[in-house]
């Protein structure tokens, strides 16, 4: 990889920000806390026979790991990927996106594909800050947690699971990350 092919990848997320500012007295004419997230939500079709819309929306993005198998052997692969939700709403209670983050927030969304097979070992990397809470233990103030895989459906078909928080620490994030640099290398081939 190139200097600038580096430079271009460490600053990439600069770079897609700038893309979204523009002077801040038409950002606050624009924007709401909503806009920060990336869960939103939109009617694509409405039934006026059944008083139904047919909603699409994603959630945060999950991480996802591929094992996968070439040449050189097995290589753990990373990748995003949307939680998605398509689903029958009334049409009378259309869904908004400060709606739909809500519903997130409050674990009130509807089921998504099923995505797991049964007996598979399902290591939740992520961690996501959903809300504050106080602590029993120390009184003050301590962020509400959980990861990018929903955790109480997911256990009745996984064989293992690991909780967030309290499961995969930093140990098993740095090994993957790395196992996932070393992909990055070989697909570019660099040794």
């Amino acid at each position: 990889m190139t200097k600038e092919e580096y430079e271009l990848i460490w600053n990439i997320g600069s770079i897609l920000a700038s893309l979204k500012r523009f002077p801040d007295n038409i950002m606050k004419k624009i924007t709401s806390g909503t806009d920060e997230r990336m869960d939103i939500i939109a009617d694509v079709h409405t039934d006026l026979n059944t008083k139904k819309v047919l909603e699409e929306g994603v959630g945060s993005p999950f991480n996802i790991y591929v094992i996968i198998k070439d040449v050189k052997g097995y290589r753990l692969c990373h990748g995003s990927v949307f939680s998605y939700y398509e689903f029958k709403h009334p049409m009378h209670d259309r869904l908004t996106d400060e709606k739909w983050q809500e519903m997130g927030e409050k674990n009130k969304r509807p089921d998504k594909p099923e995505w797991i097979k049964p007996g598979a070992c399902v290591i939740d990397v992520g961690v996501n800050k959903v809300g504050e809470k106080i602590s029993k233990k120390t009184g003050k103030k301590v962020a509400i947690l959980k990861g990018d895989v929903d955790f109480d459906a997911t256990k009745e078909i996984a064989g293992w699971i690991t909780p967030v928080p309290g499961g995969a620490g930093p140990m098993t994030i740095t090994m993957l990350m790395r196992n996932t640099l070393n992909s990055l290398k070989f697909k570019l081939g660099i040794k």
